[in-house]
Formats: structure tokens, C-alpha cells, sequence
């Protein structure tokens, strides 16, 4: 009822669980996905490995000097192909670093014509779906078990504007949950408003991965960025993300400078 009455929706959630122990991710299964698919998007129980655009992980040691190795499970989304040309959650952004993501599938028939599909983050062309259970050591050898064909573009995050449909057509209206405080006997709230069937315009936003706004990502380049211009456009509109993603663009040096030239320009 809360998006049947134009409240804005962020879900971000990983479509497995991980064991850091064993290295290992296994299926996980969420109550709110009945919901999302009713709206027309599935958080699908993968890993997406990228061979294109990735981070590093340490590697170990070699010579006293620390080995950074590529670990595809690591997504890292880049422009142009990466984000919509249109969309000012992305605006500026040069990278978004998306640890352990899970794919989403869009499911047309559950979304209306008239309902605005933006896919805010897809990964490059050289990515494939790994289906769980998930090795998660980076010293494996990663190749898409179909060879070549598997690989593809898939999408991490998408936002759909428009009018929806509510998920509990024709169910009744729950009881609110019990007061631990009440007494004995007491009738659960129920809710009083009016039952909306049908929403007012609004947007929903669902991402396959969590982890990139913990503490241990936030800082991660053009990662705090995303969240906060996401949020500001849901709520207030774009008028101020043009000066807080100027921050976070890359402007290297010509790499044709000399080495003299460059220390000047420093």
C-alpha cells in the first residue's frame, strides 16, 4: 500500500548467501521476491562473473611486493555501456563496484506498456550467469561453461516509473503486526485507509547486490555517489547531482606527456 499511494521503493538484495569460510555461496531465497515478480522483475540466485571490467583482489606475495590477481566476481560497471545515456542517477559516474552481484530478469508480461523500464546498471559483454552453489576462491579459472556463447550483457539494476498494480489484488487486509505492549486479549490494528488496487505514478528500483553500500564498499569509487544521487532523485529531483558527481569523474594525464611535463602539470 505504501507504493499504491506513490511511495518511491529501493530493494537491494543479493540472490544468494555466502560463506567466507568455505568460499562458497549457496542459494538463498527471500519472501519479498513473490512481490518483486508481481512488478515484473526477478532477482535471480547467481553470481554474474565479468571477464571485461572487474576488480582486484589480493593475490598473495612475490618479490616482498603485494600481487593483486583480476576477480570476475566483481563487477565493476563502467560508461558508456554500462549506464543509461539518459538517466541522471548515473550521471558522471565512471565506475560503480557491485561485490558478489546477482542478475535480474525482467519479466515483460508482468510490466505494463506504459511503464518506463531504465536499466541503470549492466555489466560488459564479456559476463555469464553462475548458478549456484558458487565457488568464491579467486584462484580458480574462470570460463563460461557454454563456452563463448554464454557470454553476454547482464542487468544488475533497473528502475521502472509508472503506475502499478498492487500484488495482493483481491486478498484481504492483513492485521498490523501484535503490540508486545498490549494487554491480553487485545484486537489487532488493522489498517484503516482505504484498500488501493491500483498505484499513484511512481518508481520502483531493484538492484541485485547489497554489499556495495556496507562500510567496507561505500567508499569505493562512484559507489557512495550512485546511492546518494539515487535517493535525491527519488525524493527531490536532480537539481544538485550535477555538482556532486563532478567529484568523482577521472581525468588522467595525457599519457603521451613526458615524464618532465607531467610533474609540471602535478
Amino acid at each position: 500500500q505504501f507504493v499504491m499511494r506513490g511511495g518511491k521503493l529501493v530493494v537491494m538484495s543479493n540472490g544468494v548467501k555466502f560463506d567466507q569460510m568455505s568460499e562458497q555461496a549457496q542459494f538463498q531465497s527471500f519472501p519479498i521476491d513473490s512481490l518483486l515478480t508481481e512488478y515484473g522483475i526477478k532477482v535471480n540466485n547467481d553470481l554474474v562473473v565479468d571477464l571485461g571490467f572487474h576488480m582486484n583482489v589480493p593475490g598473495g606475495s612475490m618479490g616482498g611486493f603485494r600481487v593483486l590477481m583480476p576477480y570476475p566476481l566483481f563487477p565493476k560497471i563502467s560508461p558508456p555501456d554500462g549506464f543509461p545515456s539518459g538517466s541522471p542517477v548515473t550521471r558522471g559516474l565512471d565506475s560503480l563496484s557491485l561485490p558478489f552481484a546477482s542478475s535480474l530478469t525482467l519479466l515483460y508480461d508482468q510490466i505494463a506498456d506504459e511503464t518506463e523500464v531504465i536499466e541503470l546498471a549492466k555489466t560488459s559483454v564479456q559476463s555469464y550467469s553462475y548458478p549456484v552453489p558458487v565457488d568464491l576462491s579467486p584462484r580458480q579459472q574462470f570460463n563460461p561453461p557454454g563456452g563463448e556463447s554464454d557470454l553476454k550483457k547482464h542487468l544488475i539494476a533497473v528502475q521502472l516509473k509508472g503506475v502499478f498494480t498492487s500484488a495482493f489484488q483481491g486478498e484481504a487486509v492483513p492485521a498490523f503486526d501484535p503490540d508486545p505492549m498490549a494487554e491480553e486479549g487485545a484486537i489487532p490494528q488493522m489498517d484503516s485507509e482505504p484498500m488501493l488496487m491500483t498505484s499513484q505514478p511512481t518508481s520502483i528500483v531493484v538492484m541485485g547486490n547489497a554489499n556495495f553500500v556496507d562500510n567496507n564498499w561505500i567508499e569505493a569509487p562512484g559507489n557512495g555517489i550512485f546511492i546518494q544521487n539515487l535517493m535525491e532523485t527519488l525524493n527531490i529531483g536532480e537539481q544538485l547531482i550535477d555538482i556532486r558527481a563532478r567529484t568523482v569523474t577521472n581525468r588522467p594525464l595525457d599519457p603521451e606527456l613526458t615524464p618532465t611535463d607531467k610533474n609540471q602539470a602535478r
